[in-house]
């Protein structure tokens, strides 16, 4: 498999309409993105109109982006505590899933949630009911849900893998097929995952296949991290300006069993260091062809 096929882009903005964000990917040189579908500081934000998503749809054919994916609302936590908010998390991920159906993008990345101290065990059980709920009444057929690794500030679930196993493993049998991951690298380190050693690479993947297995990840977040390992602080960095270094992101540019799986930058970079940062990517990734 060729440098070619190396699936790369980044979080771009939808500013102006959703069917703005492939020409910002174009222009960065990238072949896959990332959006947020809507307003995600909002609990009910403003449709994107049928016109809007045949435009995207258009776009995407013209810029000829593979794998876009949607990152869910940060307001929503699946596995919330008091039943109000647990009602609007719900209801605003069935709409999320919906939305992006109706793109066609291939999954829907979504922070496991917060247990807000009921305890980690009671916090898995809770997203993953949340997931059956949602599931039944959103009534889709095709976009993917990509659970996330985070960093384990708080009381966030998912900085364990183990958490989003026991999350897919405690779902109803016949919705756990569409379950993902979308593996994060600043979190994954910042959770103790060691990216940077030979050893705690090979350690890490070795922990990923006895877990999730590998075949789960269905897209991954290149990021640097600010912190150290195993801080448990979620602050993103550019890539090889943290304490990660380059060497991980040349990894994941050059092992081929990274190749066909979308890689996003979320980098504070902006739109010109993305350009950088994905030129540098497959520079490396030529290196092993």
């Amino acid at each position: 498999m060729s440098s070619d096929s190396l699936l790369i882009g980044a979080h771009v903005s939808a500013a102006g309409g959703i069917d703005t964000a492939p020409a910002r990917a174009l222009s960065i040189g990238a072949n896959t993105l990332q959006i947020f579908s809507a307003n995600q500081r909002q609990w009910t934000p403003r449709q994107p109109t049928e016109s809007e998503i045949t435009n995207w749809r258009e776009q995407m054919q013209i810029a000829d982006l593979s794998k876009p994916i949607v990152h869910a609302s940060y307001l929503i936590n699946m596995s919330a505590i008091e039943a109000v908010k647990l009602e609007r998390s719900r209801s605003a991920f069935i709409s999320e899933l919906q939305r992006s159906e109706a793109l066609g993008v291939h999954g829907v990345v979504l922070h496991p949630g917060s247990h807000l101290g009921a305890g980690e065990d009671e916090g898995v059980r809770a997203v993953a009911e949340s997931l059956d709920v949602v599931f039944e009444e959103a009534d889709t057929k095709t976009v993917r849900v990509l659970l996330e690794n985070t960093a384990g500030q708080g009381t966030n679930l998912g900085w364990r893998l183990e958490h989003l196993s026991d999350i897919k493993k405690t779902m109803k049998v016949e919705n756990r097929q569409r379950i993902g991951v979308c593996f994060d690298t600043c979190h994954a380190f910042a959770a103790g995952y060691d990216l940077v050693s030979d050893e705690g690479w090979a350690a890490t993947w070795d922990r990923v296949d006895e877990t999730i297995g590998f075949a789960a990840i269905e897209a991954i977040h290149l990021n640097d991290s600010k912190q150290p390992l195993d801080s448990r602080r979620d602050r993103h960095e550019s890539l090889g300006k943290g304490e990660l270094g380059s060497e991980p992101f040349r990894r994941f540019a050059q092992e081929e069993r990274f190749r066909s799986i979308p890689m996003v930058l979320e980098t504070p970079s902006g739109m010109d260091g993305w350009a950088e940062e994905i030129a540098i990517m497959r520079a490396w990734a030529r290196e092993s062809d």
